[in-house]
């Protein structure tokens, strides 16, 4: 069994390799590696979490994982994988992830539990390494956003009307109500963190500079 650790931290170039759907399954990889070793100068998170974990931790189809994910990875180069003959019958494969000491977002292990397309996570996974420095909110433009995630406008508006008012604070709609912002998202989210031990998803607006109350949700 594999440990989950309660929180992870995740490279912000994740958004410019990979979909949303791929994403999400690095973040389940990434909750469940454990151990540590250099590379290079590097450091790398190791698992040899196998596809049925992957699967079963992050409810996620084996088959995409297997026919679509994995070769995406391997292709990409983002992350070091070796494959070991084990047994006659058996191979063992490590995923070796890169670990940064800048430029990164703190995922939470609750992102497993939530009831939310493994899509749509991975989306607000991207949006959030958009965020302004130490804020849940992205001065970004839907065009920015669409550019920076590498999805088209038509992907981004279907994403948009499943998470506002749940996820989603529409910066258009707060300046209505002297929002500090005048465009942008901000995220609300208990699996995002600013900071591995505070949950601020029950905060309304989320920049710390922000004075503004409402419940969005309510509008």
């Amino acid at each position: 069994m594999h440990t989950l650790k309660n929180y992870t931290i995740i490279p912000n170039e994740l958004a410019t390799l990979f979909s949303p759907r791929d994403i999400y399954t690095l973040a389940v990889m990434y909750l469940y590696a454990v151990d540590l070793e250099r590379i290079n100068k590097k450091n790398y998170y190791v698992t040899d979490i196998t596809v049925e974990q992957i699967a079963s931790y992050g409810n996620i189809s084996e088959d995409y994982i297997t026919k679509l994910f994995l070769p995406r990875l391997k292709k990409s180069n983002f992350a070091i994988i070796e494959t070991v003959q084990v047994s006659y019958r058996k191979k063992r494969t490590t995923y070796k992830l890169p670990k940064p000491i800048s430029n990164f977002k703190i995922i939470h292990n609750t992102i497993l539990t939530i009831g939310l397309d493994s899509e749509l996570k991975g989306f607000l996974i991207g949006l959030f390494t958009c965020c302004d420095y130490k804020t849940l909110h992205t001065n970004f433009d839907m065009l920015q956003i669409c550019d920076a995630l590498n999805i088209s406008k038509a992907t981004f508006y279907r994403y948009k009307k499943e998470l506002l008012n749940i996820y989603l604070f529409d910066c258009k709609r707060a300046t209505t109500i002297m929002s500090s912002y005048s465009r942008g998202f901000d995220i609300r989210c208990s699996w995002l963190r600013l900071n591995p031990d505070i949950d601020l998803s029950g905060d309304t607006y989320i920049n710390p500079y922000s004075h503004v109350i409402v419940d969005f949700s309510l509008l």
